[in-house]
């Protein structure tokens, strides 16, 4: 069962992608708190035309919405509160209502004002589901079936999931040291639900995510779609969809996946080796991951089979240096590492 109400939080990239198109209004609705009507009003005689309001109405109005302001401000909003209330003072009411379209990006439905100035405030706005594209209803369905999600998603509609793994520290510093170093293309191999490549994009880089699961891939383009100021770019498939001309391929968590015997994990290499980067992360040492098949073809075992993966990466894809970059100590000092040419 999907939620009924949602969040809307004021520093969610969701509700910020939501209230870009109506600043005229939140201006207006900060001006009002204030004490300052005349924004409000202009904008409200604006959307009349070609008629302009009858006086007495636009008083009205003009009453109605100080006093809808100011109890905001001052006891908050409360849904059924703001129900009496409204009955009393005024003949329509619906409750603050949005709509969520395939992409997972949502749009004030009903409540504009109230939500307007609960934006202004900073106050969270819990809005009830007027509707919810299928498409994208059934990608959530999914998420809340399985209970939990890989990486955060700051999606109002998988709030209350278990994460698996919190926090984008790694992307950050992976993100600055290939901006560092001249880098100005990168891909992740794997990238989930695209959190990783916007804590990259952040540093200024232009990042595709390639993800091959498609409902992982639905959630990284919703979260794409919210921050049309970063160069991102969602791509859905394997091997043979990896963009040309990028200057590093980052592949955090996922080698372990890639090479499941190893003309898979030769092919891969080849395939990324002409980057000049490679920031890689493996498994931590013993971990149970590695195909029987790839064990028994490197000659390796659960202890070792990392550094030979890394080192085979290293010496086919022709990368001549190499620099630990840090150790993550929830995960068994699992090492991110760097290779270059």
């Amino acid at each position: 069962m999907l939620p009924d109400v949602i969040t809307l939080r004021p520093d969610s990239p969701y509700t910020l992608d939501m209230f870009s198109t109506l600043q005229e209004r939140v201006d207006a609705a900060r001006a009002i708190l204030q004490g300052d009507t005349e924004p409000y009003l202009r904008w409200w005689d604006a959307t009349c035309l070609p008629q302009k309001p009858p006086k007495g109405k636009r008083k009205i109005q003009e009453r109605y919405v100080l006093e809808m302001a100011y109890k905001i401000r001052d006891e908050g909003y409360d849904e059924v509160a703001w129900a009496e209330w409204s009955k009393e003072n005024h003949p329509y009411w619906y409750p603050i209502r949005v709509t969520i379209d395939p992409l997972g990006r949502v749009t004030l439905f009903d409540g504009n004002h109230r939500a307007c100035f609960c934006f202004a405030l900073g106050q969270p706005i819990h809005a009830q589901i007027y509707r919810r594209a299928p498409s994208w209803a059934a990608v959530v369905q999914e998420r809340h079936k399985a209970g939990a999600l890989y990486q955060p998603h700051s999606h109002p509609d998988l709030e209350g999931l278990k994460v698996y793994r919190r926090g984008v520290s790694r992307y950050e510093t992976v993100g600055k040291y290939l901006a560092d170093s001249g880098c100005e293309r990168v891909c992740e191999i794997g990238s989930n639900y695209g959190v990783g490549c916007v804590a990259m994009a952040h540093q200024g880089l232009a990042v595709t995510g390639l993800e091959h699961n498609p409902g992982y891939a639905r959630l990284q383009r919703s979260l794409f779609a919210v921050y049309p100021g970063l160069k991102l770019k969602s791509i859905q498939g394997g091997m043979g969809k990896r963009p040309a001309g990028v200057d590093a391929y980052v592949g955090l968590s996922v080698w372990h996946h890639l090479a499941q015997d190893l003309g898979t994990l030769d092919a891969w290499i080849r395939a990324t080796s002409h980057a000049e980067f490679q920031i890689i992360e493996l498994p931590e040492p013993g971990s149970t991951r590695w195909t029987d098949e790839l064990l028994h073809d490197m000659k390796a075992d659960y202890q070792t089979i990392g550094p030979k993966v890394l080192e085979r990466i290293r010496a086919l894809g022709g990368y001549k240096h190499k620099r630990t970059m840090g150790k993550d100590a929830r995960y068994a000092q699992r090492e991110t590492v760097a290779l270059w040419k």
